[in-house]
């Protein structure tokens, strides 16, 4: 239901509401949970605007007033219609506060094209430090890290995490670039969130791993508890799956496609000890991962060898050759490891 409710405020904020849907909003507004949620709704989409503001555009600013005076318009309708003969007492108070909020937030956000982006371009380089936490992991096995929270989080190679310091504010918001392991520490009342571009993976307290490495499809995968999974673009947010133990969920940035399947839990747990765990996978995707573990480059000698399919587990003290080594003998294709190790050529055989 609060996911139909959350909805509902999205089109209110954005001025997209039918008249049936504004007498909707009048009474989800009239309880604590509804002007809970709206407060909520305004703080994520003041981060968003906050971390990635965009570039100024002059041709905006008569665009931009006249959104603000449409948004004020329909603010004083509001207010005048609370103030009628059949307003409670206290209730024309608390509506006029609602309002002007929403219309300064609204404001805010489409003035971030032009206010927000000068002020960022005037932050200093050591503010933004302060503000956030940087994790990073540039090659070897998952390196773990304990948030403020407790959470733990064992973070991959080529990966990086963010989080405000403290992880301050009613929600425990992390950004990821990456792949990464956690062990949220339950707390019924701020939800854990990591946000990964456009897509957000939302928990109370349970362990996962996400992957979401540019050019791959983003993968969520559940050990324990339960995780709801979904995308934002603009104002449309669309579930992409609500997931429990054993079950994942991949999405395909490029075509929108989303797929669900079952995963070993003991994978997972050994994935965050630093095995490296290979089902049917093509050498392509393989060799990737194994780049960002090793720092090895990969070269193949054509195209069938990209597609070939492996599988296999190999333990954190395993060589990058002896990985190789015996995937070669699964997959049955050729290697060669070039005079100064730096990079490994990968040839089918029979080519």
């Amino acid at each position: 239901m609060e996911e139909a409710e959350r909805l509902l405020l999205h089109k209110f904020l954005t001025g997209f509401c039918t008249e049936e849907e504004h007498q909707s909003v009048r009474e989800l507004l009239d309880s604590a949970e509804g002007r809970n949620l709206l407060d909520e709704l305004m703080r994520e989409r003041e981060m968003q605007a906050w971390d990635s503001p965009k570039q100024p555009d002059p041709s905006m600013q008569q665009q931009v007033q006249q959104k603000l005076a449409e948004m004020q318009k329909r603010i004083t309708t509001y207010e005048e219609e609370q103030q009628g003969p059949l307003a409670v007492k206290g209730r024309v108070i608390r509506w006029q506060r609602v309002f002007r909020y929403a219309a300064i937030f609204t404001g805010f956000l489409m003035l971030t094209g032009l206010a927000v982006w000068q002020f960022n371009q005037q932050r200093s380089a050591v503010t933004n430090t302060a503000q956030y936490t940087e994790k990073t992991n540039t090659q070897g096995i998952p390196v773990r890290y304990v948030l403020p929270d407790s959470t733990e989080v064992f973070l991959a190679a080529g990966s990086t995490l963010k989080y405000p310091e403290g992880l301050a504010g009613k929600q425990r918001i992390v950004l990821l670039e990456g792949e990464a392991f956690f062990d949220v520490t339950p707390n019924k009342d701020k939800p854990f969130i990591i946000r990964t571009g456009e897509v957000e993976t939302r928990v109370l307290g349970t362990s996962f791993k996400v992957s979401a490495f540019d050019g791959h499809p983003l993968e969520v995968a559940v050990a324990t508890g339960k995780v709801g999974v979904s995308r934002t673009k603009g104002t449309e947010r669309k579930e992409l799956a609500y997931l429990t133990p054993g079950r994942r969920v991949s999405w395909n940035r490029q075509t929108d496609a989303v797929t669900e399947s079952n995963v070993e839990v003991a994978e997972l747990v050994q994935w965050k000890a630093g095995d490296l765990i290979f089902n049917e996978q093509p050498m392509e995707e393989v060799a990737a991962i194994l780049e960002r573990r090793f720092g090895a480059g990969f070269r193949f000698a054509d195209e069938a060898s990209r597609r070939v399919r492996v599988s296999g587990t190999f333990t954190p003290e395993e060589s990058v050759e002896g990985v190789v080594d015996m995937l070669s003998f699964v997959g049955k294709f050729n290697y060669q490891l070039s005079s100064d190790k730096q990079f490994i050529t990968i040839k089918k055989q029979g080519k």
